[in-house]
């Protein structure tokens, strides 16, 4: 048995070691990208190594893997342009809770604002296991009733997606202001609401289609939701599990058809066809180049408190409560927004700006 504290941290690997105890709280980013080193890899006999820590370090270290694939993502776009490295200065996306290093070693860094044009933005962290937990999801749940019931009678009902079109900017801003959303790298809706606000000013994102995202072929085990939906009896709840290595996190809520809501068949077909020559590194990003700059679309996403893995996914997956205890509908949301030329607001940490030519 080993404990140690710098001596590990530099690197340090064991040989023969299979499980590993990780508690030290380190708020910066290359800090605790650096402790991954001395957790080893043992590609022989990986399936039995293990790592245990808290549930606060295993967020950060998904936080961090997001934040690292969206830096690679810029490198990838940059590759593409064949940009050189002295083109263009790569963006690291800010954390609420973590500095990307110290403040003595930023140097000539600054923070900048990046756009969200082009980007789809999803509550992915609930408070599951937190005192307050179902206070919050209650909550939430009660809100979006009044919410969608002030959006009068849908446009669309179809195939467990009902849809609303032209809703005013201002309904968004008040949505975005009054539904609670667990501190998360994936979305700030503070800086959502304020970059939709400059967007109205500039004639950009002032309306919005609404979409609720139920069951096709609702199902008793998941149950229905009033949503207070105008005309309409309760929504068919869909299923989302929770990360086992992440018990806070939904990995993803969304679902890419959800962006098809507006566009036209045409417009689908030439998303899809460019997505393929690799003209976007995603589909979802060749239908948000659809997507009027003038309209946005917000999804929501009633998940049943009874949602639980597929014997498929149930290595990797736990369900949404344990067995026994209370539960509730979960609802989550995400903001697709079109391509814009506006200005940004996400706060990235960048090089300097002499530095591009």
């Amino acid at each position: 048995m080993l404990v140690g504290g710098n001596k590990l941290s530099r690197g340090v690997t064991i040989e023969g070691l299979l499980v590993s105890y990780y508690v030290r709280i380190a708020p910066y980013y290359d800090t605790l990208l650096q402790m991954g080193r001395w957790f080893g890899y043992r590609g022989d006999y990986v399936d039995l190594t293990r790592l245990y820590t808290t549930e606060l370090l295993i967020a950060w270290f998904h936080d961090l893997a997001t934040a690292e694939e969206d830096l690679r993502r810029q490198v990838e776009m940059y590759d593409k342009k064949k940009a050189t490295p002295q083109q263009f200065a790569p963006k690291i996306r800010s954390h609420p809770a973590m500095l990307v290093t110290a403040e003595n070693k930023m140097r000539a860094a600054q923070e900048i604002t990046q756009s969200y044009d082009g980007e789809l933005v999803q509550t992915l962290r609930f408070p599951f296991g937190s005192a307050d937990c179902l206070d919050r999801l209650r909550e939430n749940l009660d809100y979006t009733r009044g919410f969608l019931g002030g959006l009068g009678e849908p446009a669309t009902h179809q195939d467990g997606l009902v849809g609303w079109v032209d809703i005013p900017t201002g309904a968004i801003q008040d949505f975005l202001d009054r539904f609670w959303v667990m501190t998360q790298t994936s979305i700030h809706p503070p800086t959502v609401r304020n970059y939709i606000h400059e967007q109205s000013r500039l004639h950009e994102l002032v309306r919005w289609r609404v979409l609720v995202h139920g069951q096709a072929h609702p199902t008793e085990a998941l149950g229905r939701e009033d949503l207070g939906i105008s005309g309409l009896d309760p929504i068919g709840l869909i299923s989302r599990s929770r990360l086992k290595s992440d018990p806070t996190s939904l990995g993803v809520i969304t679902d890419p058809g959800d962006e098809l809501y507006g566009l036209s068949y045409e417009d689908v077909q030439d998303a899809e066809d460019r997505a393929v020559l690799r003209e976007f590194p995603t589909r979802g990003k060749a239908y948000r180049s659809k997507r009027n700059p003038e309209e946005g679309l917000l999804i929501l996403y009633p998940i049943s408190g009874n949602s639980a893995p597929t014997s498929a996914r149930a290595a990797n997956r736990i369900p949404l409560f344990a067995a026994g205890a209370e539960r509730c509908t979960v609802l989550g949301y995400a903001v697709s927004f079109p391509f814009s030329n506006s200005p940004a607001t996400v706060t990235y940490l960048q090089g300097p700006e002499s530095r591009r030519r």
